[in-house]
């Protein structure tokens, strides 16, 4: 059984707290329509070949 041997400190729970603070505001922007067309584009190419 995987028994991990690790434990959380101040450090590293503010660096996880900084990191979902920065997702939250990056999941609120919104991307320019050029961007997000050319993602999509991309995305099912890479399905088609699948």
């Amino acid at each position: 059984m995987f028994d991990p041997k690790f434990h959380y400190t101040h450090q590293v729970v503010n660096s996880l707290m900084a990191i979902e603070n920065s997702k939250v505001i990056v999941d609120m922007l919104s991307l320019p329509v050029d961007v997000e067309k050319t993602l999509r584009e991309t995305a099912k190419i890479k399905m088609k070949r699948k």
